[in-house]
């Protein structure tokens, strides 16, 4: 199964890195050898950094705040994605339906 390398630093509004953010990420769609509604999760370095590759389909990115998930988007890793890229990136530009 193909795959793209996403890395980064997880930034607040004021660009400071997020320390120890988890970041959910739950495949919307059953691709090659990755079944639909199955999540990972990867948190976030002391400066905010995060790095993982993620297979091509469509997934839902979410942060957790204060105990609580929420959305931040649907996205599609496909071709179309320029490795390695961001989180933004991923939610700017590449958004699902």
């Amino acid at each position: 199964m193909t795959s793209v390398k996403v890395t980064g630093v997880l930034k607040t509004p004021l660009d400071v890195g997020m320390d120890s953010v988890t970041v959910r990420i739950t495949s919307t769609t059953t691709e090659g050898d990755t079944l639909g509604s199955v999540e990972s999760k990867v948190v976030t370095g002391s400066d905010g950094s995060y790095d993982f590759n993620l297979v091509y389909g469509v997934h839902d990115i979410e942060i957790k705040d204060d105990d609580e998930y929420s959305l931040s988007g649907r996205v599609r890793v496909d071709a179309t994605v320029t490795a390695p890229t961001t989180l933004p990136n991923l939610l700017i530009n590449h958004l699902a339906n």
